[in-house]
């Protein structure tokens, strides 16, 4: 009897489109879960930052007497034209530099190799403009002037920091908040330091762009520096009482939600209190 072959076993062009298929089913399911759960943990981490941010910022007022985190220190020229930005008049607070950036943000901080001014200070958190101004020679000559934290009359609903990114400009007044899109070109090479809300925050003057400020250091790609809905429509923020919250974007789209505005019971970005 004649000695028979093994069979040999194998997948049909057939089951193997099938297996293909399932992946790619798969795949398309999951991929957006998995992008999910990883923007909730960089949220989780971005508040986490905010709200280690506020405790050196509450530990800077008490050691300054009252006096409010600066967005920066500016010289004249004879100083050199030096900043010291808010970011690391905090580090001796935080003992960490790593918490002054988003984890969903996209700067590359190999592009900013200015030790004195931006590395390893670089942020994309921005500083309330309006509130914490400037302080140094090249502004107030050889004045230490520095605003107090006075000129915040109701510290857990005023916001001290938030999430921030430069937004394209065109149209930018009309649209909606969920409409916003950040300038990735920008991006890449841009440490924020604060934003703009207001043209004139202490009479909630509207400008050409809406209520926000062109940047002009921007040019030749003009954008709006502003906080930005970067998690899930969320803007997180961290209040000048020290706590860290989610805020919904809309508190900082005053054309579109009027409640937000300058003057009005539920605007978070500013109170109604003159200097200083």
């Amino acid at each position: 009897m004649a000695n028979r072959k093994p069979r040999m076993w194998g997948f049909t062009l057939i089951e193997l489109l099938v297996v293909i298929a399932i992946i790619a089913i798969l795949a398309a399911i999951l991929f957006p879960v998995f992008a999910k759960a990883r923007e909730r943990a960089n949220s989780a981490s971005c508040l986490s930052n905010l709200k280690q941010m506020g405790t050196a910022e509450r530990m800077y007022i008490d050691d300054y007497d009252g006096a409010l985190v600066p967005y920066g220190i500016s010289e004249d020229a004879a100083h050199g034209g030096y900043t010291t930005t808010f970011t690391k008049l905090l580090e001796k607070y935080s003992k960490n530099v790593t918490i002054f950036t988003c984890p969903s943000d996209h700067l590359q901080r190999d592009k900013l190799t200015d030790p004195n001014i931006y590395w390893p200070y670089t942020t994309t958190y921005g500083c309330n403009w309006y509130i914490c101004s400037a302080t140094g020679s090249a502004w107030f000559g050889n004045k230490a002037y520095s605003r107090k934290e006075t000129r915040v009359k109701e510290p857990a609903n005023t916001v001290w920091c938030a999430d921030t990114a430069a937004i394209k400009h065109d149209n930018t007044s009309s649209m909606e908040v969920s409409q916003w899109k950040e300038d990735l070109v920008i991006a890449r090479t841009l440490s924020i330091y604060f934003f703009y809300l207001p043209v004139d925050a202490e009479s909630g003057k509207r400008g050409d762009y809406g209520w926000y400020t062109e940047s002009p250091w921007l040019r030749p790609r003009p954008a709006i520096v502003r906080p930005f809905p970067r998690h899930f429509g969320r803007v997180n923020c961290v209040f000048f009482d020290g706590h860290a919250a989610a805020v919904p974007g809309a508190k900082f789209d005053p054309d579109h939600y009027p409640q937000y505005r300058f003057g009005q019971q539920e605007c978070i970005w500013d109170n109604p209190t003159t200097l200083p």
